[in-house]
């Protein structure tokens, strides 16, 4: 077996096009194709979810602009605070 170089790779993908060597080690070769969809299938996934988590939270800050009790209980259950005379207890 010998090194494939450029210049062989530009031989077998341009010279020969019929050859078993062009889909497998050229640029353009099907790995490279199957590895670059497979990046951007787990792209598509990122954005889906982040455009999900930005729903999330403009639905969340249109309530705790518009709605005290929400706000309230955000408060209430992220920073611990509590009303006068009340005792909170915490389980994890």
């Amino acid at each position: 077996l010998s090194i494939i170089t450029k210049e062989k790779c530009f031989l077998s993908c341009y010279a020969l096009p019929r050859s078993s060597i062009h889909p497998f080690f050229c640029d353009n070769s099907i790995i490279d194709y199957y590895l670059y969809q497979q990046e951007a299938d787990r792209l598509r996934a990122q954005i889906i979810e982040c455009n999900d988590s930005i729903t999330y939270y403009e639905n969340l800050n249109r309530l705790l602009r518009t709605d005290p009790e929400t706000m309230e209980r955000i408060v209430r259950e992220q920073y611990h605070m509590q009303r006068q005379n009340e005792d909170i207890y915490i389980v994890e």
